[in-house]
């Protein structure tokens, strides 16, 4: 099971960001200019370990950047949705997908390739 990031993790940076490291993975969110009419604050991702299983399964569909209008409600959100993607990326990497089940039981004939990160094929 993946180590929780807690709310507590969150620290603030010189760049007037607050961000949090966790797993080989950086999510920062940021003030937006006065003008923005998307929110007042603005959450991206980033990879600090690219040759992970993560990298390949959290993709532009997590839907970054996102948009939020109160920092506390973007904190809190970001944090549940690191540690439940976290989690999955857990599962996903620590168990074949069907495919790859089958060919170690002898049942077909192995896919190309490195078996992927994901349970998805």
């Amino acid at each position: 099971m993946p180590k929780l990031v807690a709310l507590e993790d969150w620290k603030g940076t010189p760049e007037h960001t607050i961000e949090v490291r966790h797993d080989g993975v950086l999510v920062w969110i940021s003030p937006r200019p006065a003008y923005c009419d998307r929110g007042r604050w603005v959450a991206n991702i980033d990879f600090t370990s690219p040759q992970r299983c993560l990298d390949v399964s959290i993709d532009w569909a997590d839907g970054f950047p996102r948009y939020y209008m109160d920092v506390g409600r973007a904190i809190a959100e970001a944090t549940e949705w690191l540690n439940w993607r976290l989690y999955k990326i857990h599962i996903a990497c620590m168990v074949p997908p069907p495919s790859w089940l089958a060919r170690l039981a002898g049942n077909q004939k192995a896919p190309e390739g490195n078996p992927p990160g994901n349970l998805d094929t």
